[in-house]
């Protein structure tokens, strides 16, 4: 399998690397055109939110941190759905999933996956949901490959523009 990775909560002294990670992420979605992440987006402040509620974790490999992820219980964005979710059990939302570019095609986002399905499964939750934009095919096929299913659309609660408002809605029964 080659380098295993571990997960654990981030902390405030992470942020500095994790804001770094997030950088990297942004000028790859960019790349390829993808209106995703803007500059703004996941902000500081969003990071340090989630990391005081106890929801960001960050991806280590030998003590570097070469990724990141946010783990929610609830989103309101997933309330409406042009489509079907697989069930309507409680589930975890997986949320700005980040990883050094160094770092991708390397077999690392099936041990993240992996680390997510039993956080699910040790809080009795009965399925894994994320969202992405269409034109980010890297997490699309990295989703697929992973065993979601796209299940619809989703429409987001905040000031994107229409165009922008959209993502595919992908589920993964635990």
């Amino acid at each position: 399998m080659g380098i295993k990775i571990e997960c654990y909560l981030a902390s405030c002294i992470d942020i500095g690397e994790l804001e770094l990670i997030i950088l990297d992420a942004r000028l790859f979605i960019s790349l390829y055109g993808s209106p995703q992440w803007s500059v703004y987006y996941p902000t500081k402040e969003k990071l340090l939110k989630g990391i005081k509620n106890n929801e960001i974790y960050k991806i280590v490999i030998e003590d570097k941190i070469i990724g990141c992820f946010q783990l929610v219980d609830y989103d309101s964005n997933y309330d409406v759905i042009e489509g079907n979710w697989l069930n309507d059990e409680k589930y975890v939302a997986i949320h700005s999933v980040a990883l050094y570019s160094l770092y991708h095609n390397k077999g690392y986002m099936k041990q993240v996956y992996e680390f997510i399905n039993t956080y699910a499964k040790i809080n009795n939750k009965k399925s894994l949901r994320v969202d992405t934009h269409k034109l980010n095919e890297p997490m699309i096929k990295s989703l697929i490959k992973n065993g979601f299913v796209l299940v619809g659309v989703i429409y987001l609660n905040n000031k994107d523009t229409k165009e922008n408002n959209h993502r595919l809605a992908f589920e993964k029964l635990i």
